[in-house]
């Protein structure tokens, strides 16, 4: 066995402690890329992004969001705070990738599908635009309710005519005092609902019925899911001018859909949006008509009556014809105050709102002055005893 000089193992020693401190450097330099943070550049993170999304769009099986980061960033490892938050924006961004149409909901400003705010009308004066759209989606749900309703038996066409008339002023009051909207401003389909249920007190004076059935069919969850099913079906509509027969507008139910029932802690919301539907009503009308019942307000359904007398039931059904006659006879010359204007928008309006009338039977080309007439005269005579009309 030969023996190696001490020059020589030196010389071996110090390579070794060379490669020795080149595999630690190696291992400190992966370690400090795994701990730092990568910049990348927005145009960089989405096309990677896309890229990701468009190969888990070839694949078979189902890939969650979770799935496209990891395959983007790799498998989770331990990060900073700030590479925490750069994942969740970017998250964000991924899911944004997936909608597929705008958010509209003007309420809430959330995001459209290109990621940007979407435009909130909170804290800005309601518009004529605005109005205008409100009127036609309401009007367009009170007519489901008043055509599709089994029986037809919800509404009459008076009762259209009337929540038309109280639509008007409600929405005059919101364009012409400079209005700032806000959550209590409440959507469409909540609007309708209160209208109709408004509707049932102006025919009987309270907000009451004889029957659990009636009270039951009568409440704000009996009559948004009845909406909710009709809207399920996916129907397009087609409004047609009775007179010209022509399409005046196209349409699929404007149903807004919500938590039912509604949580405790957005209650609140619509107590209060009721009750500022129901003041502008009263202020639209000039005191005219009256507003939402209480019950209604608190999201209560009608108190169960026992039925009044055959003496009571005829007064009370004499009153209500004979002021329902003159009110009918009123509304019938009258024009849309809340829509103002000769503009495209202005100018659908009113042509939804009569072909909603006309498709009601509010009015029609067969109605005459003289069957008001004897609306009004039937209902004198049966409170008075007394031949207004001879």
């Amino acid at each position: 066995m030969s023996l190696r000089s001490p020059h020589a193992v030196a010389v071996d020693n110090a390579g070794h402690e060379s490669r020795l401190a080149h595999v630690l450097s190696v291992g400190q330099q992966h370690q400090k890329a795994r701990t730092t943070p990568r910049k990348v550049t927005s145009a960089s993170v989405d096309q990677r992004t896309e890229d990701a999304i468009r190969r888990a769009g070839h694949s078979s099986h189902t890939v969650s969001m979770g799935s496209v980061v990891l395959s983007i960033l790799g498998p989770p490892t331990p990060k900073p705070p700030a590479v925490a938050a750069s994942i969740v924006r970017l998250t964000d961004r991924v899911a944004r990738l997936g909608v597929d149409q705008a958010d509209t909901d003007v309420n809430t400003g959330k995001r459209k599908v290109d990621g940007s705010l979407a435009a909130a009308r909170v804290g800005t004066t309601t518009t004529q635009r605005w109005a205008n759209e409100r009127f036609r989606q309401v009007m367009l749900l009170v007519l489901e309710f008043r055509k599709e309703w089994p029986t037809n038996s919800l509404l009459t066409a008076d009762d259209v005519d009337q929540i038309s008339f109280a639509l008007d002023a409600a929405l005059l009051i919101a364009t012409s005092t400079g209005v700032v909207a806000n959550i209590y401003d409440l959507n469409s389909t909540v609007w309708a609902i209160y209208l109709v249920q408004r509707a049932h007190t102006q025919k009987v004076g309270s907000w009451t019925v004889e029957s659990t059935a009636a009270q039951q069919r009568l409440t704000f969850q009996a009559l948004y899911e009845w909406l909710e099913g009709r809207h399920s079906l996916h129907r397009r509509h087609d409004l047609t001018d009775s007179l010209t027969k022509k399409v005046v507008h196209k349409y699929v139910l404007p149903f807004k859909r919500m938590k039912m029932p509604p949580d405790k802690t957005n209650m609140f919301k619509l107590r209060k949006g009721a009750n500022r539907l129901s003041d502008w009503i009263v202020r639209g009308s000039a005191g005219g008509q009256v507003g939402l019942a209480a019950g209604i307000i608190e999201m209560q359904p009608p108190t169960i009556v026992a039925p009044p007398p055959d003496t009571a039931a005829r007064e009370a059904r004499a009153n209500t014809a004979w002021a329902r006659g003159r009110a009918a006879q009123q509304r019938r010359s009258r024009t849309l105050r809340s829509v103002v204007g000769d503009s495209e928008d202005a100018v659908d309006t009113r042509r939804v709102v009569d072909a909603v009338m006309q498709a009601s039977g509010t009015y029609s080309t067969s109605d005459s002055d003289d069957e008001f007439a004897e609306e009004i005269c039937t209902g004198y005579r049966y409170l008075h005893s007394v031949e207004l009309c001879k």
